[in-house]
């Protein structure tokens, strides 16, 4: 599906991605950790085709990602931003046929109508599909955005995502942990197990652990990893990619990292020693 031949990404002479390479050839979870400004969103972009690299080359399905026209990568692949801009006027019902419009000319199909239907009804917002979507709150506004992605790679005529991919850039903003699960789990059930493929920017190494069949760890715009989720997620290695303790434990077949409490030289003042200040 897509592979990497030495990408990397300068900006007036700053590297924020070093050079790489990586190759996805299989329906799978993929997802991309590390600490902040490790380049994590910045390979996604690359990955994409939203952004063209510096160094290399990213070809999808053996073709080069620049090379396609945005109507043809809409086709295979869909992509959930960290930010979202929506006019106050769309409904809830609105954004989700702004999904399915690269499979329509003039108007909706029946097809159409009937998977945002469902898909409203799946994340228990049909009774609000007309409701404007700027008076949504942000985990609300998430769950749509992330409900459009995945009917904008729905095809009018199979269940099938074979050859379809699907990239989220940390997907469980402003979600509560039920939902961070339940997005998850609906990304798993809708796109890899049906042939696609997800890439995915995440924070949690446990929602991680749980969810990808693949790890790609990055620090400083380097690969530190890149393995199945058993051998990236290295207790080790993680404590030295985000420069804090972390262990390893498991419970029941499951694993699980906890994070050591840090060594704290700072001493909050009591209610007293404010007072005088």
């Amino acid at each position: 599906m897509i592979a990497a031949k030495n990408i990397s990404l300068s900006i007036r002479g700053k590297e924020i991605l070093k050079p790489l390479s990586c190759r996805f050839e299989k329906s799978e979870f993929v997802a991309v950790i590390g600490p902040n400004g490790a380049g994590k969103s910045t390979l996604l972009h690359l990955l994409s085709g939203l952004i063209q690299p510096t160094t290399g080359v990213v070809d999808l399905f053996n073709r080069p990602a620049k090379s396609w026209r945005p109507e043809e990568l809409a086709q295979v692949r869909a992509y959930l931003q960290q930010h979202h801009s929506v006019f106050e006027s769309f409904t809830l019902e609105d954004v989700l046929l702004m999904g399915r419009s690269i499979h329509f000319d003039y108007k909706p199909s029946r097809r159409d109508q009937e998977l945002v239907t469902q898909i409203l009804t799946e994340l228990n917002l049909l009774h609000r599909k007309d409701q404007p979507f700027n008076s949504l709150s942000g985990g609300e506004q998430q769950r749509v955005q992330f409900a459009r992605t995945l009917i904008q790679l729905q095809e009018n005529t199979t269940e099938s995502l074979e050859s379809k991919i699907l990239f989220l850039d940390e997907p469980l903003n402003n979600l509560d942990l039920h939902y961070q699960y339940n997005l998850l789990q609906m990304a798993r059930d809708k796109v890899v197990d049906k042939g696609g493929l997800i890439i995915a920017v995440l924070h949690d190494l446990n929602i991680t652990a749980q969810f990808a069949d693949r790890v790609i760890i990055l620090k400083n715009g380097e690969v530190k990893a890149d393995a199945a989720v058993e051998e990236a997620m290295d207790p080790v290695l993680l404590s030295s990619v985000y420069a804090i303790g972390i262990s390893k434990k498991e419970e029941d077949g499951c694993p699980y990292f906890i994070v050591e409490q840090p060594s704290m030289s700072y001493k909050r003042p009591s209610l007293v020693e404010m007072s005088y200040r």
